[in-house]
């Protein structure tokens, strides 16, 4: 299992790996042996042992949650993400584009609906139009926050992929 553990600002992959009931962690190209139970983990780096006991972990065990350590004696705050949730963080975080962003075509097919007038505010991932493409309506949608500047094609049209379909002028200001 990989995680994505941040400390102090600084994230390091650590990989979970589990044998035979005896788990290990793989961190910065290093292997250290764990263990653990109710009342902490222990984790051997270079034969010395070093005890860390879980203080609290808010929220949802496994999602993007700070935990804070007992290490050795010190309280140390961590985020850990699964990789799983590391992807699914990327995939929805804000985008911070500004400017003029032109919405084209990945499939060549046919416009069916505009759903989205110039002016019209949007936010990322707002629906703009419907493309009919191999028998399937994708929706094309806003790559960012701001305002539709124009609608470049009509309902019916037939469009090639990379054709372009609709203008956004794209800002955090904008609403």
């Amino acid at each position: 299992m990989k995680l994505h553990v941040t400390v102090a600002g600084r994230e390091v992959p650590v990989e979970i790996e589990v044998a035979s009931g005896a788990a290990r962690a793989v961190a910065g190209g290093e292997s250290f042996s764990v263990s653990g139970g109710k009342s902490g983990v222990e984790v051997i780096v270079h034969g010395a042992t070093m005890r860390t006991v879980l203080i609290a972990l808010p929220g949802r065990p496994g999602r993007d949650d700070v935990v804070r350590l007992q290490v050795g004696g010190r309280i140390v705050e961590a985020r850990v993400l699964s990789e799983r949730d590391k992807l699914r963080a990327l995939a929805h975080a804000p985008s911070k584009k500004r400017g003029l962003i032109t919405a084209n075509s990945t499939l060549p097919g046919i416009i069916r609906r505009i759903l989205l007038c110039p002016g019209d505010p949007v936010e990322e991932g707002t629906p703009i139009l419907t493309l009919e493409a191999m028998k399937m309506e994708n929706e094309v949608r806003a790559e960012a926050r701001g305002r539709i500047r124009s609608v470049l094609v009509e309902e019916g049209q037939v469009v090639n992929a990379g054709d372009a379909l609709a203008e956004i002028e794209a800002g955090e200001d904008l609403p």
